[in-house]
């Protein structure tokens, strides 16, 4: 996807529209607004990017909005056939990382807290979905909120983030030193993420989600 090209031609279709009168010109006025139609839902809404033309701006912004409003209107076969055609939609890939998986079985009797298995089991389609980065953060977040619960710290509590609480559970001997150095991995990781704009690739997400998996049937087991 072009985001600079179809910024442009929605700009050069605007520009036109805003200088010519449309029952002059009803025949290229069709012509331009379909195409108009056409490229306000195809339009990049993901990456960001410079306006092609700032006079334009607020003009094109106002369009889009339209658009948006628009698109809830149609009907399921039509938005259907918009997902099928948008680079959003690669159910190859998703299919291929939802087999990379294996069900997340832990030993009987573990009693995991509902919202950790909740957020567990989103990081899982963050890594289906190619949501790397956003799996990561979750699996650090899990086993913060994790060890929170374990030790009795108040979950709001700013200033005890996953590292901090880590070294605190194993200064407490509350965690074994194996379970340290798994969720050691994890928030590592996630840290570099966070703090350094470093990006995940596949494999160290799966690991990821391995290691947190590991790490919840231990501390709740």
């Amino acid at each position: 996807m072009n985001s600079y090209k179809e910024d442009l031609r929605l700009f050069e279709i605007l520009s036109w529209l805003r200088s010519h009168d449309w029952e002059l010109y009803k025949n290229e006025s069709g012509e331009k607004l379909s195409e108009l139609k056409r490229l306000l839902s195809e339009i990049d809404r993901i990456n960001i990017r410079e306006f092609v033309d700032k006079n334009l701006a607020d003009l094109m912004e106002d369009w889009i909005k339209w658009d948006n409003k628009q698109f809830p209107e149609l009907d399921a076969d039509d938005q259907c056939v918009f997902f099928m055609n948008s680079e959003l939609h690669s159910p190859e890939i998703w299919a291929n990382n939802m087999f990379k998986l294996v069900p997340p079985f832990v030993k009987q009797g573990v009693k995991i807290p509902e919202n950790l298995k909740k957020l567990y089991a989103e990081s899982r389609r963050c890594f289906i979905y190619q949501q790397y980065n956003a799996a990561i953060f979750l699996s650090r977040s899990i086993i913060e909120v994790g060890l929170k619960k374990k030790i009795g710290l108040p979950l709001e509590s700013k200033d005890w983030t996953a590292g901090v609480v880590l070294e605190k559970a194993l200064e407490k001997k509350m965690i074994k030193d194996s379970l340290y150095w798994i969720g050691k991995k994890v928030i590592t990781k996630a840290d570099k993420v966070l703090h350094q704009g470093e990006n995940v690739e596949y494999q160290e997400t799966l690991n990821a989600l391995e290691h947190t998996k590991e790490f919840l049937e231990e501390l709740f087991g």
